[in-house]
């Protein structure tokens, strides 16, 4: 027992032996300010606002803005075997995924499938059966904006 009590504090020596208090104080500091930041974090709240049921009832117009067909096509099989394999199984489903995509995008070019013209009619068709009237909005198209992150509307500078 008393064997294993030196080692311990030798071991301990040897680990604290070279460094720098400096460097302890720097990551105590920014331990001690995550704590801070997760602990304000957790007091935000959302507001939340009721919904007046009286407006709701007087909401039935909906407008829709054209959408473009998607410029590329994604496959992805999420329940693939080879993704049990680790990082060489993702890679060989990922690398599967990728023909299928092409083989499908090649599919709906040579028939000439149009997404976003079939998407856009079962859309408006579900909103007018609910009881909605649909506009579309023709001097409008989304377009992402510099930074890529934020879509704005075109001809405007507010951010949606």
């Amino acid at each position: 027992m008393n064997t294993s009590v030196a080692r311990l504090d030798n071991l301990r020596n040897n680990l604290c032996r070279n460094r720098d208090p400096e460097e302890d104080t720097r990551f105590l500091l920014a331990v001690l300010l995550c704590v801070m930041a997760l602990l304000i974090s957790g007091c935000v709240t959302a507001q939340q606002i009721d919904l007046d049921k009286a407006a709701n009832n007087r909401l039935r117009k909906i407008a829709l803005m054209p959408v473009d067909p998607p410029q590329n096509v994604i496959v992805q099989n999420i329940g693939s075997p080879a993704m049990a394999f680790g990082a060489i199984g993702g890679l060989i489903a990922g690398t599967n995924d990728a023909g299928h995509s092409n083989t499908y995008a090649e599919m709906l070019k040579t028939r000439k499938v149009e997404l976003a013209s079939v998407m856009t009619a079962a859309i408006q068709d579900e909103l007018r059966k609910s009881g909605f009237e649909v506009v579309t909005i023709t001097d409008q198209k989304p377009k992402v904006s510099e930074n890529a992150n934020w879509w704005t509307r075109s001809g405007s500078t507010n951010s949606l």
